[in-house]
């Protein structure tokens, strides 16, 4: 097989494992579509797809009119720990708040 064969196969791999993955999200997307999300930190992160990759990207105000921005891989655990280290939020107090408006 010539290199240029090679490379051919190589390209028709790499298009199919791509349609293959894409196929796979929308299919879980469209499972857990209109799922409700269970975790706190939800509140403070927007969902973002960059290259059909899923993020989860930090909403907190640092400044004035000026978004944190920070993006983790959709870990709903690194995020917890972010908002707790970099912005001094924590579960429990979302809790607690929750409750005094309730």
């Amino acid at each position: 097989m010539s290199s240029r064969d090679k490379e051919n196969v190589e390209a028709s791999t790499n298009e199919h494992d791509d349609a293959e993955t894409s196929n796979k999200k929308t299919k879980v997307d469209n499972i857990r579509g209109g799922s409700n999300v269970r975790s706190w930190i939800w509140l403070y992160f927007d969902r973002v797809y960059i290259s059909d990759i899923r993020y989860a990207v930090c909403k907190v105000e640092m400044v004035k009119g000026k978004k944190c921005g920070v993006k983790y891989k959709n870990s709903t655990s690194n995020c917890s720990t972010h908002l707790s280290n970099v912005h001094g939020i924590t579960e429990d107090q979302v809790q607690n708040k929750m409750m005094q408006n309730q």
